[in-house]
């Protein structure tokens, strides 16, 4: 399984567990505690491909932050269309797609649930 497939997976178990497990924040908009409309889901079948990850359904613009404590890896920025920032944390990497990520961020950095910018939301169509 590559990374970007195991880390949605994990996202979505934690999610799944986070009141047993203690998952610092269960999403990674604001408000970090209230619903938000899911749009796409982990293994639905899309034309070609099945979904890897969950898609939140907020309108572009809207502040993205990590739901864990971590670093940014190596190559874990990716600014071009279809952005995403990935956040290492004890071996487990969660990704962050469809998001124009922080201009401030660097590879190394260590970053902070609820805290760090990651990026917006980009208006990216599917």
């Amino acid at each position: 399984m590559s990374n970007s497939i195991f880390g949605f997976f994990i996202l979505v178990m934690l999610l799944t567990l986070m009141p047993s497990i203690g998952l610092a924040y269960p999403w990674p908009i604001s408000p970090f505690y209230s619903q938000h409309p899911i749009i796409g889901t982990l293994g639905e079948y899309r034309p070609g491909h099945f979904h890897a990850g969950v898609d939140i359904g907020e309108g572009a613009g809207t502040l993205v932050y990590p739901v864990v404590n971590g670093s940014i890896p190596e190559e874990g920025i990716h600014n071009v269309e279809n952005g995403y920032v990935k956040v290492e944390t004890d071996g487990v990497i969660y990704v962050y797609r469809h998001i124009n990520p922080n201009d401030n961020l660097e590879e190394g950095q260590q970053v902070i649930a609820g805290q760090t910018l990651l990026g917006v939301i980009g208006s990216i169509e599917h």
